[in-house]
């Protein structure tokens, strides 16, 4: 199982950020993970069970809305799983 660059896309006018996760995976199903962190601390979480075609790679996109008590310009850490079933 391979991740693949992970990508981002903000939109300032609408409070959102976009990220991209791609992989390329022998196994037909895994469940994508993302964690937005600040210092440390779990801001936002999400995931995604997806069904993977072997030999193509897959990708699937995650939009978090930025709350209002999170300024604009703070710096926040963003990670990335891939999991698949034993």
């Amino acid at each position: 199982m391979t991740l693949l660059p992970v990508k981002t896309r903000r939109y300032l006018n609408l409070h959102w950020l976009d990220v991209t996760v791609r992989w390329s995976a022998n196994v037909h199903t895994l469940t994508a993970k993302v964690r937005l962190l600040r210092r440390g601390k779990t801001l936002w979480a999400w995931s995604e069970g997806e069904d993977n075609l072997i030999g193509s790679p897959g990708s699937t996109t995650f939009t978090w809305h930025r709350p209002r008590r999170i300024r604009q310009g703070t710096r926040l850490t963003l990670k990335v799983q891939l999991l698949a079933p034993a």
